[in-house]
């Protein structure tokens, strides 16, 4: 009965020791971009969702992609209140520098999939041109930290963003129809041109 007893304190206790975050370690932290498409001339928005964001301090870095293609237009849809359009600075040459840290001594935690942050771009390259939106050690190296002080492991899945190919213009399409209807009716055949 004493044994039987001690068990289920001992499992009491881990349940509630897990449920405070005592028995959970942070790993690691990742970021997944989606992919988007979009017309040149169109704003489109790319967001980044966590994976792994457990007790997280602080965070900062740099974010590049191929100015050719398009430009930073804002960032939205923050995911912690550390996280503002103030944590965004443009640099020249398509990258945007992050920067924040929480006044929270355990940091955020955020479940798996939900949204960071999301970024805005106006299109503006060639039809079929594509870039990716991804983290990089560039301006700004890449650093996020846990409650733990601990400096995570990083990895993430940037984003890609493409322009869509104009599409063919109606005024080929109605003329190819209407040299396949004068071909019909000159042969007077039956059946499809």
């Amino acid at each position: 009965m004493r044994k039987h007893l001690a068990q289920h304190l001992l499992a009491a206790l881990v349940c509630l020791l897990g449920s405070l975050g005592v028995a959970q370690a942070q790993t690691g932290l990742t970021l997944r971009g989606d992919a988007v498409t979009g017309a040149a001339g169109d704003e489109v928005t790319v967001v980044f969702r966590t994976v792994g964001f457990w007790q997280i301090t602080e965070g900062m870095g740099t974010i590049q992609w191929t100015p050719t293609v398009m430009d930073y237009v804002h960032a939205g849809d923050f995911g912690i209140p550390e996280i503002t359009n103030g944590t965004f600075s443009l640099i020249p040459t398509g990258r945007l520098i992050f920067q924040w840290s929480s006044d929270n001594v355990t940091g955020n935690t955020l479940d798996d999939g939900t949204v960071l942050f999301s970024l805005t771009f106006g299109l503006h390259g060639s039809p079929g041109a594509s870039t990716t939106v991804a983290f990089t050690d560039g301006w700004t190296e890449l650093h996020f930290q846990s409650a733990e002080n601990i400096n995570l492991p990083f990895s993430s899945d940037p984003a890609n963003v493409s322009i869509v190919p104009e599409p063919a213009s109606g005024f080929l399409v109605l003329a190819g129809l209407a040299g396949c209807l004068l071909w019909y009716r000159r042969r007077r055949l039956r059946g499809p041109c």
